[in-house]
């Protein structure tokens, strides 16, 4: 077991006319997880959840053209995660302007993340690696995420 894996990962999504409620428990030690009500499933190694490898990534050197292959993603079936650096650039978020890094991850399930869209983060390029922006395009539409401020 790592010292940086997921234990609980919960969803409440509204896409649409689509909704759904997901809590998944997730068992680091006996590599499995539980969504729900359902019976355990088999999980991996120092699981991550969505929002977990995100805060893993921005640990990563973050060279461009680096490509990186995760076996961590919770649900097997969305491994390897495969994260690509492809370029530092300045952004402005209405937080500001800033140098930033660029990556595009792909989960091989469905979701904002999933190879059947296309997704990209911004990330500050300085030690804070603070989610500037976020764009991800999918089947029934885009999601745009940016930066409002910094602090309270």
């Amino acid at each position: 077991m790592g010292d940086f894996d997921s234990r609980r990962f919960v969803q409440h999504i509204h896409e649409g006319h689509y909704h759904a409620e997901r809590d998944f428990e997730i068992d680091p030690l006996h590599k499995q997880f539980v969504e729900n009500d359902k019976p355990a499933a088999p999980s991996t190694a120092d699981p991550l959840d969505d929002v977990s490898l995100l805060y893993f990534v921005r640990t990563l050197p973050l060279i461009d053209g680096d490509r990186y292959e995760l076996p961590r993603y919770f649900q097997p079936a969305g491994n390897p995660v495969v994260i690509r650096v492809i370029r530092h650039e300045q952004i402005t978020v209405p937080a500001g302007k800033y140098r930033a890094i660029l990556v595009e991850p792909e989960i091989a399930t469905a979701g904002i993340f999933s190879h059947s869209g296309r997704a990209q983060l911004w990330f500050s390029d300085d030690s804070a690696r603070v989610l500037l922006q976020m764009k991800s395009h999918l089947s029934f539409g885009s999601i745009n995420l940016y930066l409002t401020r910094i602090g309270s």
